[in-house]
């Protein structure tokens, strides 16, 4: 994940400063040093410090477009891995749907704003619901069953997802997908010290 001093820029052009995701929740960029460091304030701080530094790598918009990168491992369609990038518009995330795949790649680009979601292919498989869980910062490895035929059998899926309350050094992103449909029916996103938000649609 990344943020790109184009966007900040144009945050403070419209007099906005660009919020942003990590491990310790949402912050805002107040400084970006020559080394490539920023410096964020954040902004419900668990501990009496409220500035701390991220490496570019370690931090992502806080915004309602993600797009998430699936790689099917060939093995079993359960084996996944994925990785997630938010952006600072839809135009943004919908440029990054362009980028180059190969013929086991998915690119799906959510907006959350408008309940709108976008892939470079068809989504395919015999299930019609689908949980997507990506983490921002590292390709994530999917073990548990995230393939549903009813939407009860979903929802009880998303179950396991609204008994989270954070994780272990890194941004966690669940999205559960109506495929034939295309549309979203919840989101949550964690951090390490807490929920940032967890929304069903249903």
């Amino acid at each position: 994940m990344s943020v790109k001093e184009k966007w900040v820029k144009e945050g403070l052009e419209d007099e906005e400063e660009l919020r942003v995701l990590t491990t310790r929740g949402v912050g805002q960029i107040i400084f970006l040093n020559y080394a490539g460091v920023f410096e964020i304030r954040m902004e419900k701080p668990k501990l009496a410090e409220r500035v701390y530094r991220f490496e570019n790598g370690e931090i992502t918009p806080h915004t309602d477009f993600t797009l998430v990168r699936i790689v099917n491992l060939g093995f079993s369609r359960e084996q996944l891995l994925t990785v997630a990038q938010n952006y600072p518009s839809w135009e943004y995330c919908l440029e990054g749907l362009d980028q180059p795949y190969s013929q086991d790649t998915t690119l799906i680009a959510f907006d959350f704003k408008d309940k709108e979601v976008v892939t470079n292919r068809a989504i395919r498989g015999r299930s019609r619901y689908h949980l997507i869980e990506s983490c921002f910062d590292r390709h994530y490895l999917i073990k548990e069953n995230i393939f549903f035929d009813s939407l009860q059998e979903a929802k009880e899926g998303w179950k396991r997802i609204e008994k989270l309350a954070g994780t272990t050094g890194h941004i966690l992103f669940c999205a559960l997908l109506d495929v034939r449909e295309n549309k979203i029916l919840s989101r949550a996103i964690f951090t390490t010290l807490r929920v940032i938000t967890k929304e069903t649609y249903w």
